[in-house]
């Protein structure tokens, strides 16, 4: 018996899928995933997240700040488990990986971040959404460099299609990388980046972790001049 066959064995295709979706988002906790995927008790869920770590495919970061703030662990993929995904993840999604374990706290929370806007999307919107977060979006190279932190399709009542780009940004990030982004965005569309979609230019959702963060960026939104495109649109947000 080959090791490629003792490795599938050991996980379910269930468990697979679950593996898919960890994935995808990078780290998860138990509780947004259990929402994400409709599921009726995140106490299940943790049981199967268990069954993953005993194997090897999935690891956790949890340690004494997690325990006294009252935090959730939050859950990644191990190389281990790059034999089961290959044929599903991007090889460049899959080389990340290897940087899960040691990864900082900020990213961790800025990916939780993420899971928990689409959660909340989907959570209001139902099958009229769907959420493409920035693991899905690795193949396409048209869209902008660095990639959007996800990709938001809602349907509207008449069954139009309507696109958003999201960009998070995190509690530290500082002034000059938001002044910087939104230019960017900017240029990108002037340039003719998304024409290669003959879609409509889709509306940049931005994430602000604080009031006073996001009249900041809506200060630098007014000054931004959009040139000949001026159907480029921003939306501002708040999650804490």
């Amino acid at each position: 018996m080959t090791k490629q066959s003792i490795d599938k064995s050991a996980v379910s295709p269930k468990q697979q899928g679950l593996l898919r979706e960890v994935c995808r988002f990078r780290f998860v906790t138990a509780e947004l995933l259990t929402a994400h995927l409709r599921l009726a008790s995140v106490n299940a869920l943790r049981r199967r997240l268990q069954r993953l770590m005993d194997t090897g495919y999935l690891a956790r970061h949890y340690g004494s700040g997690n325990r006294l703030q009252r935090l959730p662990a939050t859950y990644y993929v191990t190389p281990k488990s790059r034999l089961l995904l290959r044929h599903d993840v991007p090889e460049a999604v899959l080389n990340g990986i290897y940087k899960h374990e040691h990864a900082s706290k900020r990213l961790q929370d800025h990916c939780v971040t993420v899971l928990k806007v689409m959660v909340q999307l989907e959570q209001r919107l139902g099958t009229a959404v769907t959420c493409y977060p920035k693991n899905d979006l690795a193949i396409y190279d048209y869209l902008p460099s660095p990639l959007p932190d996800g990709l938001i399709i809602t349907t509207d009542a008449g069954g139009r299609r309507h696109d958003y780009l999201l960009e998070v940004f995190d509690s530290s990030t500082p002034r000059f990388v938001i002044r910087n982004r939104l230019r960017y965005y900017r240029d990108y569309f002037e340039a003719g980046g998304w024409n290669v979609t003959n879609l409509p230019v889709p509306t940049i959702q931005v994430v602000c972790r604080s009031t006073s963060q996001q009249e900041y960026t809506q200060t630098v939104l007014d000054s931004l001049i959009l040139g000949d495109t001026p159907s480029i649109r921003f939306e501002l947000t708040v999650v804490t």
